[in-house]
């Protein structure tokens, strides 16, 4: 396989910082099956034209990871951004991750994750903030945690959603479902470190 061209600001395994009493992890995966130079094809937000241009701060966020001319730029979601630079996909989201890839997975899911604690204290309960991109024909993002399942519906392109009192450890299912009707499973352990709970 040959890895994706440009990847920055994603992590391909967690990345930990403890600032002011905040635990926090990002992870970033994007796996190399998609064909490079399609990838922004399948991502119809990038050209409807009802959704708002991203914001010139977002602009300046993603020149600083790239110092491209973007040929398109939209807004997805609330502080969720996707960008184009021939035929190659760019994300920002804010705050969380920001980066670019030629190709995704066969599940057409760009998925991240971040654990932080709720507040500045080292017994405070973790929360985890997921988020991503898919491509057109996902419905939802199902992921179930400590056996409660929630679907994060695919809107623009992009779903969110903050699961309470979760670590990644909890997660134990994640299905992207295609508006087919067909459901992909992921592996949690491919996508978010095994961080036992503190708490």
């Amino acid at each position: 396989m040959t890895p994706p061209r440009q990847l920055l600001l994603g992590t391909a395994t967690a990345c930990a910082s403890v600032v002011a009493g905040v635990v926090s992890w990002n992870t970033f995966v994007a796996r190399a099956d998609s064909p490079p130079a399609t990838i922004a094809s399948q991502f119809a937000a990038l050209h409807e034209s009802p959704l708002a241009s991203a914001p010139a701060s977002a602009m300046r966020e993603l020149r600083s990871i790239h110092d491209w001319s973007y040929d398109q730029a939209r807004t997805v979601g609330p502080h969720m951004y996707l960008a184009e630079h021939d035929g190659v996909l760019c994300e920002l989201v804010v705050p969380g991750s920001g980066g670019c890839t030629d190709r995704l997975d066969p599940s057409g899911v760009w998925l991240f994750g971040d654990m932080t604690r709720r507040y500045g204290s080292e017994t405070a309960p973790f929360d985890v903030h997921l988020y991503g991109f898919a491509v057109d024909g996902v419905s939802s993002v199902d992921v179930t945690a400590s056996g409660v399942t929630t679907s994060l519906s695919v809107r623009h392109n992009a779903f969110e959603t903050t699961l309470r009192n979760v670590t990644f450890v909890d997660i134990s299912e994640v299905n992207v479902v295609k508006e087919s009707g067909e459901t992909l499973r992921l592996d949690p352990a491919a996508y978010f470190p095994r961080v036992p709970r503190t708490d």
